[in-house]
């Protein structure tokens, strides 16, 4: 599936979209829906489906991306539109303290209005709030003054080409608005956007984009690559799909800590169980986590091996989160003697071609008034975020401390340097310590049998150090015995899952 259109491909190579692990089946549902609706609910926004609803996302040639929302509508007059979407923080200073105020009156890449009128024009405004003029029902050749420049100059647009391109997987019609700069007498005058265009599409909106922003003062091309409506393309992604890892699943990291001492880190997690409670609204994790410690400017370790449980319970965090913000979206913080922002971003990191979300915590303040400057000299704290790899990265400079995702397996899907082969050789032994739950598991070692003694109708089972669930079994009663007579001599983890959640214990099988 293309993310944008086949005249797009100059972008480069796209990340992976949200829709990728989708069957077969259902991207034929979705497409052939798309069919059937087109002809219904799209005819009468042909070429004028600039907002469409929900998030349309762009990205540039360096793979950063922009969007914009459709938050509400009013209606002016007898038929015009006013679109409007998110305020974002746009700053554009480039020092390290700088005393310029970042503006938070506009929106993000169409910006926070746009203007629908029943002539087919449809209008933008840049950061002065000039009008970029738009005429989406233009046949070829046909040209209009898009944006006035200073001495009675101005940026002419024009039709030049109409043609059928690939847009998202699907088929669509194509026209190519060139722009031409002219002086006050029509005369062609030089300018930075003499031959550059943009695109739209007859369904899909607009394709290729200026950020209107600091239209015409950028040529910096975006290209559409996800629509939410229609969920294709890029799409918005949550914790939900961050933390979905599988059996096997296999993480390393790299980063230094300076709490409760300064320390340098290599560490692996790897997925030896998986839990998914009802509506897929919380998942719990077994992780083999395993720690080397090092001392960067000296002798001295620490070897760390351990299996840990977590648990993500989704509708809490999506409750309290940031990770639906959009790139550049303005969320003012308040407090009783300052007011904060942070800074929101998106991207796709091309040596592993996943997208990123992240944030830099608390980066703007208010200085005097309205006045949002930002501490690029010191950013507190900065987290980033890819689906399916959990947290990739994360710094504090409070407490001195980072870590970096440098290696990851899922499935046949490899990326990276590993620290180790495997935890043993990273921390140098055999042994696999497990937190004992504070249920009796005995005798351990056993031979032949294994007796639990937990709460009725918990569920149990017995899982080797590779992942694999060996035995499963329902509590029935005070006290399970268990036959573990068949499995290989080693050490096996007890997973217990009951009234007080996920818990685990270990066994040494003789």
């Amino acid at each position: 599936m293309k993310l944008v259109g086949e005249k797009g491909e100059q972008v480069g190579k796209f990340s992976k979209n949200y829709n990728q692990n989708m069957s077969f089946l259902s991207k034929i549902s979705n497409i052939f829906l798309l069919l059937l609706l087109f002809p219904l609910a799209l005819t009468a926004q042909e070429w004028q489906n600039i907002c469409s609803p929900g998030v349309t996302f762009y990205k540039d040639s360096n793979y950063t991306f922009k969007a914009f929302r459709l938050d509400s509508l009013q209606v002016l007059g007898i038929n015009d539109t006013m679109f409007y979407s998110f305020l974002a923080l746009r700053d554009t200073s480039t020092s390290l303290l700088s005393t310029e105020c970042a503006d938070t009156s506009y929106g993000s890449i169409l910006g926070t209005r746009i203007l629908k009128q029943t002539n087919n024009r449809i209008v933008f405004f840049n950061q002065f709030n000039d009008s970029i003029i738009l005429k989406s029902l233009s046949t070829l050749n046909e040209f209009w003054t898009c944006i006035q420049l200073s001495d009675g100059a101005f940026l002419q647009a024009q039709v030049t080409s109409v043609e059928i391109d690939t847009i998202m997987g699907l088929q669509d019609s194509l026209k190519i608005i060139t722009f031409q700069a002219k002086d006050s007498l029509h005369q062609n005058i030089s300018h930075h956007l003499n031959g550059q265009d943009i695109w739209l599409y007859k369904h899909f909106g607009i394709g290729k984009i200026f950020d209107f922003y600091n239209f015409p003062n950028d040529s910096l091309s975006y290209f559409l690559s996800g629509q939410t409506h229609f969920q294709l393309g890029d799409q918005d992604f949550g914790w939900r799909e961050i933390f979905e890892f599988n059996i096997g699943d296999e993480f390393h990291y790299k980063g230094i800590q300076i709490s409760p001492y300064y320390y340098g880190f290599e560490s692996i997690e790897k997925v030896l169980d998986k839990t998914v409670y009802e509506n897929s609204d919380s998942v719990a994790y077994i992780f083999e986590h395993c720690e080397y410690r090092f001392n960067p400017s000296g002798p001295g370790w620490l070897y760390i091996y351990d299996t840990v449980v977590r648990t993500y319970n989704f509708l809490e965090m999506d409750t309290i989160s940031w990770i639906f913000v959009m790139p550049d979206e303005f969320k003012r913080k308040d407090t009783l003697i300052w007011s904060y922002a942070s800074e929101y971003y998106s991207y796709t990191d091309t040596s592993k071609m996943e997208r990123i979300k992240g944030r830099l915590f608390d980066k703007y303040m208010v200085w005097v008034d309205t006045c949002w400057f930002a501490f690029n000299f010191f950013i507190i704290d900065s987290t980033e975020y890819a689906d399916g790899l959990g947290q990739t990265f994360h710094s504090n400079n409070i407490d001195i401390e980072s870590s970096k995702l440098v290696y990851y397996k899922k499935g046949s899907e490899t990326w990276g340097t590993p620290v180790a082969t495997d935890c043993p050789t990273l921390v140098s032994t055999e042994e696999t310590p497990v937190p004992q739950t504070e249920y009796p598991i005995y005798p351990n070692p056993a031979s032949t049998h294994i007796t639990i003694e937990a709460p009725l109708q918990s569920q149990i089972s017995i899982i080797s150090l590779h992942g694999q669930k060996l035995i499963n079994r329902q509590i029935t009663q005070p006290k399970t015995s268990i036959d573990v007579s068949t499995l290989p001599s080693g050490v096996y983890i007890v997973k217990l899952v009951g009234v007080k959640g996920v818990q685990m214990g270990k066994f040494v099988k003789q």
